[in-house]
């Protein structure tokens, strides 16, 4: 049985300031029209992963034993994303829109393999591990790129170090954390001005909270890395109880997305952050829960749409929030479809979304076009 989910955002008061959701933005659409991504020839399974703005596809699909990383192009197409050595698995996160592709790449064939941050651009893969690694021990993940090409990787320079790096024309820069002896920080989301979200542990912190780096000051920051859910920015914070955050994806107009844990429940909520800048609507945290159920966000547009997953009893269910609204997005398909959406991976400033659900008793990935203006 489908459900059909209205939950409001909840209003915070915890920085002496009353926070709800903007109700100005569009409303969500109508329905949505849901494709089946065609897979290529002898792989029976996928799931998409990322989406740019003009249409450009990632996914990952199971061919055999193998995972082969694909990219679906805006007039249909695809082509595979080829490994680092014969056998070896392919695994994008994000295209941009000239159809170059970040992601990572296993570097060895052990059970456990380890995996180096990939760049894929024209039919070629390069290795953008940033940090000495003879002995191929150390790990590195590419999670996104914007259309200059800059890609934000979380990466080890040593056993037990993990490092929030972007790759700028060539160069690496490690963008260092919230506090100056920390080992920990980790780099999700970027934005077309280099704007960067992750997650990074605060002077004394034992958990990680999420934060915004910039080259140069922006969106009420100043330059470097801030932690977001500091009461000093003077903005509504998560709850009191909140014991580790982290941010996964910014949008062009400077609002993050993120997840976060209570201690109370130790469940995983989401939240979208507003800077000070931003017109017409208020700042600060906005918390994205749904009763008792994990909401775990992947992506947001510049609409301000937010879509991830919820973990529901029985199969999860990709979900849609938008103007303090949670929507399960099984309900905003035709009935008889025969899928089951389980997590929306990403979302385009078109409405367009991405990610994987079951077809047929099959891991299949989808793409859902809004059938009505408001997407």
């Amino acid at each position: 049985m489908r459900r059909h989910k209205v939950i409001t955002t909840l209003v915070l008061t915890f920085a002496s300031t009353t926070l709800m959701a903007n109700n100005t933005l569009p409303q969500p659409p109508a329905g949505f029209a849901v494709t089946a991504l065609q897979l290529p020839a002898g792989c029976e399974a996928g799931y998409a992963t990322g989406i740019s703005s003009n249409g450009h596809i990632t996914g990952i699909t199971v061919c055999g034993i193998g995972q082969i990383g694909v990219l679906w192009t805006p007039d249909g197409s695809i082509s595979r994303l080829k490994p680092l050595f014969s056998g070896g698995a392919s695994l994008p996160e994000q295209p941009n829109d000239s159809g170059v592709v970040a992601g990572r790449a296993t570097i060895d064939d052990d059970f456990h393999p380890d995996f180096h941050a990939t760049v894929w651009r024209g039919g070629t893969i390069k290795d953008i591990h940033p940090y000495p690694d003879p002995n191929e021990e150390f790990n590195s993940w590419a999670h996104d790129i914007n259309n200059d090409g800059v890609v934000v990787l979380e990466a080890q320079p040593d056993f037990g170090e993990f490092r929030a790096v972007i790759w700028k024309h060539g160069s690496f820069q490690d963008l260092g954390g919230l506090c100056a002896s920390s080992v920990f920080s980790y780099a999700f989301g970027i934005n077309e001005a280099d704007a960067v979200v992750g997650g990074s542990y605060p002077c004394g912190a034992v958990f990680e909270q999420a934060f915004m780096w910039l080259e140069h000051g922006a969106y009420g920051l100043p330059a470097g890395m801030t932690n977001l859910n500091d009461p000093a920015l003077g903005l509504p914070t998560l709850p009191p109880s909140t014991f580790v955050s982290w941010g996964v994806d910014v949008n062009d107009l400077g609002e993050v997305v993120g997840q976060w844990v209570n201690d109370d429940d130790f469940l995983t909520r989401s939240f979208v952050w507003v800077p000070a800048t931003t017109l017409g609507t208020q700042a600060g945290m906005i918390v994205i829960e749904d009763g008792s159920n994990q909401v775990r966000a992947r992506a947001l547009n510049d609409q301000r749409q937010v879509v991830g997953r919820l973990d529901v009893p029985g199969p999860n269910a990709a979900f849609l929030w938008q103007s303090g609204t949670v929507l399960d997005l099984n309900d905003l398909i035709p009935a008889g479809t025969g899928w089951q959406l389980m997590e929306a991976t990403g979302i385009n400033d078109a409405g367009k979304i991405v990610g994987s659900g079951t077809l047929a008793g099959l891991d299949r990935p989808f793409l859902l076009t809004p059938t009505s203006p408001g997407g």
